[in-house]
């Protein structure tokens, strides 16, 4: 089985560490900029079954944004990157939502907060935890997560999120 899982946010929000340490599991101080779309491959096994993940890496600056949608069709499930030190990349997710939703109608995603190890008190995370919280319910997410991919925090646990759903959902 193969599913095509999309990765989208802002361009510097961490779709590229996210998925590194996911892959990998390493964090590179020197990620370059995603150039349009890249994508990796991880095979699975959930539940009994060999699943072949490709994960889909869109570039977020606004100068690539014309050749998305076509990479969003026949997508499975996907993830929507915000930097949780800089909420004005939560707020910047309704596009990509309309991207997801327009391209790839009916997916489940998982809105994703980044950067946790930046965020400097609990004052902070609890607004960080709240404002995301209304996104996702607003946009239909199957869940919300904060993860850091320097230290290895939810990174796996949000890409498990996804995975059991999809299990649960998917006829094979």
């Amino acid at each position: 089985m193969i599913w095509k899982i999309l990765v989208g946010g802002e361009g510097g929000v961490g779709k590229t560490a996210i998925i590194n340490r996911y892959i990998n599991d390493i964090f590179n101080f020197d990620v370059k900029m995603t150039i349009g779309v890249a994508f990796v491959i991880k095979e699975i096994q959930m539940d009994g079954q060999k699943i072949q993940l490709q994960i889909w890496d869109l570039g977020g600056q606004d100068r690539f944004r014309f050749v998305l949608p076509g990479y969003c069709k026949g997508g499975r499930g996907g993830f929507i990157l915000y930097d949780a030190s800089d909420l004005e990349t939560l707020a910047l997710t309704t596009n990509w939502f309309t991207l997801f939703t327009t391209n790839a109608p009916g997916i489940p995603i998982v809105l994703v907060g980044t950067k946790i190890d930046l965020i400097k008190d609990d004052v902070e995370m609890d607004r960080v935890k709240e404002a995301a919280s209304k996104v996702a319910t607003d946009h239909g997410c199957i869940g919300s997560i904060l993860t850091s991919s320097k230290l290895g925090i939810n990174v796996n646990e949000a890409m498990n999120t996804l995975i059991k759903h999809l299990t649960g959902t998917c006829v094979p």
